[in-house]
């Protein structure tokens, strides 16, 4: 076959897995914005996503694409969706070129190609618009590496010029793409130095990470590990450990697991560093490279989310499943026969298939998405609470105050998350606060944080007082609850600012100016940061004018 059959051949295999990779996710393009998707796109006042919102990371490549889509769709998520299948299907295309260069084997590349492209543990990232992050970094990383391929070979500059070039947009995606230089010299470690080469392409990449932290950045936490303590570190092989299962066997998938720390995961963490390692003794080199891309690329996304507090997601497994997937295609090219390749391999295609389609589908919708997290994680307090607000976002009341309760009853529940639930509560209806005042006090006899949670009792009663249309002795009681539960704060900690500022403020709504001022007094001296100062000056002073009058 000469080089012009074989280039054809490739180009037909290429498209191939584009469309496969296209059509499993077609379920997704009539799937609506699902979790913090609108937060991402559009803000609560209806204003339309710039990439100059406030946001956690550096990110410009997302928030660009993410403007982009407004532009050309309007805020319809059937658009946003079709930009992240078609980020797919390139990456899908772009793992089956970087296979022909590692792999040298235009069979076993097509096949680790399809095996990315129907891999189930991507839907997260493919289905959840605000993953794109995942599909960015991969669709610059690694036509990055297979420049650098050809820059060993070729030697010429301009080569290695645009892999920087394709590094620095990487990285300009998410942060965790500097795991490239970690790779590359991996690789060379593992294919023989070529110091010239090395050396000028170390320095091209190392003057793209100066450029990246030169950009003016202040909220980028994705290398700060200072957050990290010794136990984490036990965590991050338990996390590593129940990543490298999921890759494995991507099922039973969950969008929010509650990993306990279970001797299995740790044990489980330390197999691929064996197999690693004892691949690369026995020469089998390329199946050591590919398994340290596989630990490299998740590592740095377990540290950033360890370090900062988060969920450990699926969508982290995007960019290692690519060296996942060329791992199993080095493993069975050693089988010549394509048909009888393709034949071993079929029955994990269609298992793969199917479970990646149905997937999608629990993806596309809000509360199916909630239902399923709840119900495998059946004592993770922040899954009832999300599912509860999404079912009594959609009128679905009952059910979600259910939920509500069953997120109540968990012992994990943050004062943060117990404030969230009785606002929910009082969001629900004007007979639901006294069912969350009690499961409340309940937690409370339990819970680290009572004042906090009186105090965050108090204020659901005040915004209750506020937002009430309802008579005035029900305005009333709710402003007399209030202020119970904002003394019981105070007499938990008295030097709680908070309570006393809400506290001043309610007795002057009773008209009780002594009270009113003594509280308010002792909210300005506990406001060391003068967060309140205007306020506190403006009540004051109206006491003052009110006392002077009488």
């Amino acid at each position: 076959m000469n080089f012009k059959n074989i280039t054809s051949s490739r180009i037909l295999l290429s498209a191939v897995v584009f469309l496969v990779a296209f059509i499993v996710y077609i379920p997704a393009l009539t799937g609506g914005f699902v979790w913090d998707n609108i937060n991402q796109i559009t803000t609560l006042s209806g204003n339309i996503y710039s990439p100059a919102s406030e946001a956690k990371y550096y990110r410009p490549l997302f928030d660009i694409s993410m403007f982009l889509d407004e532009q050309l769709w309007g805020v319809k998520p059937a658009g946003f969706h079709l930009t992240n299948i078609l980020l797919h299907s390139i990456c899908s295309v772009l793992v089956f070129f970087l296979g022909i260069y590692l792999l040298e084997n235009t069979g076993a590349s097509f096949f680790s190609a399809l095996l990315f492209a129907l891999h189930p543990i991507h839907t997260e990232a493919v289905a959840w618009v605000s993953a794109r992050a995942e599909l960015l970094q991969t669709v610059f990383f690694i036509p990055a590496f297979i420049l650098y391929l050809h820059y060993r070979k070729s030697g010429r500059t301009l080569v290695i010029i645009l892999s920087g070039l394709l590094f620095l947009l990487s990285v300009l995606s998410k942060q965790n793409a500097l795991s490239f230089i970690g790779i590359l010299l991996i690789y060379e470690a593992v294919g023989g130095f070529n110091k010239n080469r090395l050396l000028r392409a170390v320095c091209a990449y190392i003057i793209v990470v100066v450029v990246y932290y030169l950009f003016p950045h202040d909220t980028d936490k994705a290398l700060s590990l200072s957050d990290l303590y010794p136990q984490s570190f036990y965590s991050l092989f338990v996390s590593f450990g129940y990543s490298m299962q999921k890759l494995a066997v991507p099922f039973n998938l969950n969008m929010m697991p509650y990993i306990s720390d279970s001797p299995f995961y740790f044990i489980f963490s330390l197999i691929p560093l064996v197999i690693g390692g004892v691949l690369y003794s026995e020469g089998k080199r390329l199946e050591g490279f590919l398994t340290a891309w596989i630990i490299l690329t998740l590592i740095l996304s377990l540290l950033a989310t360890l370090s900062t507090g988060g969920v450990i997601g699926e969508r982290f497994l995007y960019l290692p499943s690519a060296g996942f997937c060329l791992l199993i295609g080095a493993v069975l090219k050693r089988i010549k026969n394509p048909k009888i390749l393709f034949a071993c391999l079929m029955p994990v295609f269609i298992i793969y298939g199917i479970g990646t389609y149905n997937r999608t589908v629990v993806w596309k919708d809000e509360i199916a998405i909630w239902k399923d997290t709840a119900e495998k994680n059946p004592d993770f307090a922040l899954a009832h609470l999300n599912y509860g607000a999404v079912l009594l976002k959609k009128g679905i009341k009952e059910k979600g105050k259910e939920e509500l309760l069953k997120a109540l009853k968990q012992r994990n529940l943050t004062t943060e998350e117990i404030l969230s639930v009785m606002l929910l509560f009082a969001s629900a209806g004007a007979e639901t606060p006294e069912v969350a005042e009690k499961e409340i006090l309940n937690v409370i006899k339990t819970a680290k944080g009572e004042a906090a949670a009186y105090y965050n009792l108090g204020l659901m009663y005040y915004d209750l007082f506020n937002s009430a249309k309802s008579k005035k002795t029900k305005k009333k009681l709710f402003l007399n609850k209030a202020i119970g539960y904002f003394e019981k704060a105070i007499e938990n900690t008295r030097n709680f600012l908070l309570p006393h500022y809400y506290l001043g403020i309610c007795y002057l709504r009773q008209q009780k100016w002594e009270k009113a001022e003594i509280h308010l007094k002792t909210a300005r001296k506990l406001d060391i940061e003068g967060e309140y100062k205007e306020e506190l000056a403006d009540f004051l002073k109206l006491i003052e004018i009110i006392k002077s009058q009488k």
